[in-house]
């Protein structure tokens, strides 16, 4: 069983202007682990922290597991990945 917890940013408030999106995702995504992380473990659960940011850009964790996902949507509905990847996307 897989756990995940979405995060949406705007990198335009004041705290966060100014910021490279890389370590503002990297930020983001420990803070959830931290939180998070240990709990899901004792419960034998997979926790992953989706992170984006209002304008789409999501965060490697974020961006790893659609991939992961789009394929094994591709494998079982026997469609291609670049279609399933357009429905994931949407």
């Amino acid at each position: 069983m897989a756990i995940f917890d979405i995060r949406v940013l705007d990198t335009e408030c004041p705290l966060q202007c100014g910021s490279d999106p890389g370590v503002f995702f990297k930020h983001h995504e420990v803070k959830k682990k931290q939180t998070y992380l240990a709990h899901c473990e004792s419960e034998c659960k997979h926790f992953t922290p989706l992170v984006f940011l209002v304008d789409g850009m999501m965060g490697v964790e974020c961006d790893a597991a659609r991939k992961r996902l789009t394929s094994r949507l591709a494998t079982k509905w026997k469609q291609t990945y670049s279609k399933v990847c357009g429905v994931v996307r949407s």
